[in-house]
């Protein structure tokens, strides 16, 4: 435990420490450009009966089945799947829902939570995924963030929708600081003139360099207005439209704190940014030496290189000691005679049967299984219902589902009751006969 919280600090002080490493102002394609692949869609998951979050999100509450609803933006802020996003996109109406981060090629991926900050309306969530790209945090004190500055945008803006459809790359808007306002509880939020939806909420906020120094609140509109609005503001005259952000220090704050509290060891939080940390803000801030024109300090430099090394290191010996209990990520799949070429996360081989010795590669959709046309895997026999189970990925882990099947599902023999989890090896049979038997291999 004590390793894993020096690990996660060193993780977050890595993200804050190569601030002073920008090249200047970008152009907004650069910016659009670096930054999209780091923004993610984030997901709710609401469960049959839940009227008040059906409700809520606008959604049929007659569902015999729990639905992800796409509720908001979040990002990443370093390789390991650490995830800044707003509370409320994560807390809906503050229940603890299920939350999933849907990535372009993997799909959904199950998120917990690594803090919060309610006042604030900050949130941090991770996911099991490593290697990610990720944004670079600035700051946003009072020194470096100024009314009148250009402000970016980015985000999903379609909120309340359930999530059978595939995801379109977020949007990129451009818009100004307009004024700083307070909260009941003394927090700063910033507004903007920037185009924003609901589904922007919890997205980055970027300067002209390309660095986060802000995390979408989202705009006064009807829903927002009543659950996120009018507890923060003390006067309830925000026009409808109004779009505001939470300064991205509190949120380094809140990780800083965070991470600090959970580690034993004592290790502390480098704190390295391009501006001041919370506790010295308005301190005036240093000139920069000649290496300007490649947005470098010396010191910083120097800091860099060492803890580059270091954090290497330490990286190298730990992705060593977990190489057996992480999730593999999916590979291409190339083997001879599999129906699929698009990304796999294993494959089921036919034993026996009809399709003895044929291969089929799973893919993030998944493969139903059941009786005549419509079913990726099609088998004639009487004893296969017409859908029978499907097989597919669940937040990185393969899982086997019987769909309601007459006969039942087994798998080493044993009938499965819920979604259960396939192993390399196991033997899947779609009667109790054992008759139309696969093996699962990733």
């Amino acid at each position: 435990m004590r390793f894993k919280s020096a690990v996660l600090l060193g993780v977050v002080s890595m993200a804050l420490l190569f601030f002073p490493f920008g090249a200047g102002a970008l152009q907004p394609e650069e910016i659009a450009t670096k930054s999209k692949p780091a923004v993610v869609r984030i997901l709710v998951e609401v469960k049959p009966g839940d009227k008040e979050l059906s409700q809520y999100y606008g959604v049929p509450d007659l569902m015999s089945e729990p639905i992800r609803v796409k509720v908001g933006t979040g990002f990443l802020i370093h390789e390991d799947g650490y995830i800044l996003t707003a509370y409320h996109v994560v807390a809906p109406l503050d229940k603890n829902q299920p939350i999933y981060v849907r990535l372009p090629k993997e799909g959904d991926q199950l998120a917990t939570i690594v803090a919060t900050d309610k006042e604030r309306q900050l949130a941090c969530i991770k996911i099991k995924k490593f290697n990610m790209p990720y944004l670079p945090l600035g700051d946003s004190s009072e020194t470096a963030v100024k009314v009148g500055s250009k402000v970016f945008t980015l985000g999903f803006p379609f909120a309340a929708e359930t999530s059978e459809f595939t995801d379109p790359e977020p949007t990129f808007t451009e818009g100004s600081i307009s004024a700083f306002k307070q909260s009941r509880h003394e927090a700063t939020f910033i507004q903007t003139n920037a185009s924003l939806n609901p589904g922007n909420a919890g997205g980055p906020m970027l300067n002209e360099e390309g660095e986060v120094i802000g995390i979408i609140l989202g705009s006064a509109e009807r829903r927002l207005r009543k659950v996120v609005f009018e507890p923060l503001f003390a006067d309830l005259t925000i026009p409808m439209g109004i779009g505001f952000a939470i300064p991205v220090n509190p949120a380094k704050d809140m990780l800083k704190a965070t991470l600090q509290k959970s580690d034993t060891a004592g290790t502390k939080l480098l704190w390295h940014t391009k501006g001041e940390p919370q506790e010295t803000a308005g301190r005036t801030p240093e000139t920069k030496p000649p290496l300007k024109k490649f947005g470098v300090k010396p010191l910083y430099l120097l800091i860099a290189g060492g803890v580059f090394l270091l954090f290497g290191a330490v990286v190298f010996s730990m992705r060593k000691s977990r190489k057996n209990r992480e999730i593999p990520a999916a590979v291409p799949t190339h083997e001879p005679g599999l129906k699929s070429t698009s990304y796999s996360f294993g494959v089921i081989r036919c034993a026996d049967g009809e399709l003895a010795g044929k291969s089929f590669a799973i893919t993030q959709k998944g493969l139903n299984i059941g009786r005549g046309a419509g079913n990726d895997i099609s088998l004639s026999s009487e004893t296969i219902s017409r859908k029978h189970a499907w097989i597919g990925p669940v937040a990185g882990e393969v899982l086997i589902k019987d769909l309601g099947s007459t006969n039942g599902t087994f798998v080493n023999d044993k009938k499965i009751e819920s979604p259960t989890l396939l192993k390399m090896g196991d033997k899947i049979s779609l009667s109790k006969s054992g008759q139309d038997t696969f093996t699962f291999s990733s």
